[in-house]
């Protein structure tokens, strides 16, 4: 996983605390404030026992437990699968431990291989032929999970997660990964971050498939996803200025980018339903914008060609009314 991958996965996963300890780490859960649980706070060792430069766990939270006393938890990520990288986890925990005299939970998340699904992990710590430690910790293989059973959890971090899953009955990995952005959209009490967050780390995966463009292409303006369609619209209007608050310029720029792509893909298919659809998604954002449309207006978006469609759907990301938008002040007398 590239550095960028992994700082979306660990913001996601920060967005979602009390989903991340549900779905990985139940029986914890079960047991302390989840409330409570901050992964946002970093901490590095200078102190590791296998020495070097200093490391950082990738997430950690403190949290009070029931009974009163104070655990942490512990997150690993980890691109692939390795055995020989356990050894980092134990480490980890250690250190944690030590440092604040407390016992820590930790699990790892494996986005490629590993064991299917979340699971109790054991590492056996042996010397002379004798097992000296037995360190139990959880996992979750991302890869080898059932994309439409995370899909069907009330989690939206679930969500998230299935796009990097097997798509059993859904079919393909695309389509996984389209259903994923629908079950984002029509999702409820979903503040903006948390579904930009979720919808940037789908997205990503999405713009990695090079080569499944027209398949992308075909499954976006399917009748039933015409509505994520339109949300991606709306959302990349959105990121120029959420993109600053949330402190992620590189996000924001991989998301308007992506989403002009496929903004672009829908109005020059080349087919009569792939132009409907362009006019049509042009006359919806730009009332969701400036109002209610006046018949002059409307008739040029019907009247003007897929180029144009295009033209205007780029200047609409950024102007500041219809006489921008159209590139002449002829609509101010319509």
């Amino acid at each position: 996983m590239s550095t960028n991958h992994d700082q979306i996965l660990r913001d996601l996963i920060a967005a979602f605390p009390m989903d991340f300890i549900e779905l990985i780490l139940p029986d914890v859960g079960s047991r302390i404030d989840c409330a409570s649980v901050d992964f946002r706070k970093e901490e590095y060792f200078t102190d590791s026992p296998r020495g070097g430069r200093p490391r950082r766990p990738d997430l950690v939270a403190w949290a009070p437990t029931l009974t009163g006393d104070e655990v942490g938890i512990h997150v690993e990520i980890e691109a692939r699968y390795r055995t020989a990288r356990r050894s980092k986890l134990l480490d980890y925990n250690r250190l944690l431990s030590m440092r604040r005299s407390k016992p820590v939970h930790t699990a790892v998340i494996y986005c490629r291989g590993g064991p299917p699904g979340a699971q109790r992990q054991e590492l056996h710590v042996k010397s002379l032929g004798r097992t000296i430690m037995t360190f139990r910790y959880d996992s979750l293989g991302l890869s080898g999970a059932s994309a439409p059973e995370y899909l069907a959890r009330p989690q939206p971090l679930a969500w998230g997660f299935a796009a990097l899953m097997r798509p059993e009955t859904i079919g393909s990995r695309a389509e996984v990964r389209v259903a994923c952005l629908r079950r984002i959209v029509a999702a409820r009490g979903l503040d903006e971050e948390r579904r930009f967050l979720l919808f940037n780390f789908v997205a990503t995966y999405i713009e990695s498939d090079q080569r499944k463009s027209d398949e992308y292409d075909e499954l976006f303006h399917r009748e039933d996803n015409r509505r994520v369609l339109e949300e991606m619209m709306t959302w990349a209007e959105k990121i120029e200025a959420r993109g600053y608050d949330l402190g992620r310029q590189q996000a924001r720029e991989e998301m308007k980018t992506w989403a002009e792509k496929i903004e672009a893909r829908g109005y020059t298919l080349g087919r009569q339903e792939g132009r409907q659809e362009g006019r049509r998604l042009l006359l919806r954002q730009l009332a969701k914008k400036f109002g209610a449309l006046s018949p002059a207006v409307q008739q040029r978006i019907e009247d003007a060609q897929p180029d144009q469609i295009l033209e205007w759907g780029e200047r609409l990301m950024s102007a500041q009314s219809l006489e921008e938008t159209f590139g002449d002040d002829e609509l101010s007398r319509s």
